[in-house]
């Protein structure tokens, strides 16, 4: 293992420290229609005749590290500001190792579900079809020391609070990985059982994945030492590493080049595609439901159906 790509992933991990759902405010809702279709495929008995999504973005970021004050979420302006860091931001700090997490989706325009069925249920069955772009990328088991010192930056302010300098440091287990893909995917749900206040359903997906990038980075035993602010001595490192043909080898690459990569994924040259799957049931219990009228048959207007008290599912995602 060559220290410079030793020291690449060291940078790309520094970089990171920052688990995870998408549209968390639609997640488990009646009204997510398509959009909850990779959270769980059963997307029958929706209260929409046809849903079709115009577009879809979600990002979320997570780290059992750092913590941001909510002040400064609230006045994107307190970013500016010198002591930022000292003012809004938190560490957790209690000998363990840190984690971090980073994903993004964009569910591609014109992903849509419609709904059928018989005159006791027009909801009763869903059909959709859907594509949505993917990046995610994560660190595991970095070392509260590795992590703060990045945190504060080399120098005499880190070396006063962690004491790095000089030391004989150690992680073990480091990982990082990263991935780019596509999946397009068709879905076919059902309502399987509806009798009093009870009510099942089930759906399933097949996607074809459409690989654009990956990577991965680990670390079994990582020893070292700052003999000075600026120079890192390695003394031991057994790591595993590899990467695409197309994966970016620098955030300048990354920058200018991200373009031809969404481009080329979608002429599928940056790696063969494959199938995969989703199945899904959820059970709803309804003890309110209109005694003269099922739930979606249009017979009541849609402000006065009566929806479930409860909910819960279980979905198999891949």
């Amino acid at each position: 293992m060559k220290k410079s790509h030793v020291l690449l992933l060291a940078a790309m991990l520094g970089g990171m420290l920052t688990q995870a759902q998408y549209f968390i405010g639609l997640r488990g809702s009646n009204y997510g229609g398509i959009t909850n279709v990779n959270y769980n495929p059963a997307i029958a008995n929706s209260p929409y005749w046809l849903d079709i999504n115009l577009i879809g973005a979600a990002a979320t970021f997570n780290n059992n590290y750092v913590g941001i004050s909510h002040k400064a979420l609230l006045h994107p302006s307190y970013f500016q500001k010198a002591d930022f860091q000292s003012l809004y931001m938190q560490e957790r700090v209690n000998g363990k190792n840190k984690q971090a997490y980073f994903g993004a989706q964009v569910q591609g325009p014109l992903s849509f579900m419609f709904s059928f069925g018989n005159k006791k249920n027009r909801n009763k069955n869903a059909i959709g079809f859907s594509y949505h772009a993917n990046a995610v990328m994560n660190a595991d088991h970095v070392s509260e020391i590795f992590a703060r010192t990045a945190y504060y930056g080399l120098g005499e302010q880190a070396n006063a609070i962690t004491g790095y300098l000089n030391g004989e440091l150690n992680s073990s287990n480091l990982s990082l990985k990263a991935a780019m893909w596509n999946d397009y995917g068709i879905t076919y749900s059902r309502v399987v059982y509806d009798k009093g206040a009870n009510l099942f359903k089930v759906g399933g997906t097949i996607k074809l994945l459409q690989p654009i990038a990956g990577a991965y980075g680990y670390i079994k035993n990582f020893n070292y030492k700052w003999t000075e602010y600026n120079n890192l001595t390695i003394n031991d490192a057994t790591a595993k590493y590899a990467y695409s043909n197309n994966f970016p080898s620098s955030a300048n690459t990354a920058g200018n080049s991200l373009a031809d990569y969404w481009r080329n994924g979608m002429n599928f040259k940056n790696g063969t595609p494959t199938a995969g799957g989703d199945i899904g049931v959820i059970y709803e219990w309804q003890p309110e439901k209109s005694k003269g009228a099922d739930m979606d048959c249009h017979c009541e207007p849609f402000s006065d159906k009566k929806h479930y008290k409860l909910a819960a599912g279980f979905s198999v995602m891949d």
